[in-house]
């Protein structure tokens, strides 16, 4: 992820936005920076050992600057959107990582990325 934006470090996040889908819905371009609006559909919210489900669309406009040849983001700093599949995926490795004693503190978590990863 550091390719892509233009801050120094990134904080420690403690939880990500599982979204179902993205789109970009505008750009302007003004020679070395950029603004462009995405709009992202959130399903819900992973912390901890825990999801919380939430509908809600979410407009997020990024400011961008061309270095090196390349656009990084600026600004927001925002917690990492991830795909539903990605979440899921990502909460299967922990438990194959942690052992077969994790996967009942997971399973609600599973059981929910499931369910929306077959819509």
């Amino acid at each position: 992820m550091a390719g892509l934006y233009d801050w120094e470090g990134e904080p420690g996040w403690d939880e990500s936005i599982v979204i179902k889908s993205f789109a970009v819905k505008g750009q302007k371009i003004d020679g070395r920076h950029a603004v462009v609006s995405v709009e992202y559909i959130q399903v819900g919210t992973l912390g901890g050992e825990s999801f919380e489900s939430s509908q809600k669309v979410e407009e997020i406009t990024f400011k961008l600057i061309k270095k090196g040849g390349r656009w990084r983001i600026t600004s927001p700093i925002i917690p990492p959107h991830v795909s539903v599949l990605a979440t899921q995926r990502h909460v299967e490795g922990l438990v194959r990582d942690e052992g077969e004693e994790s996967a009942g503190k997971w399973s609600k978590t599973l059981d929910a990325l499931k369910a929306l990863s077959n819509q």
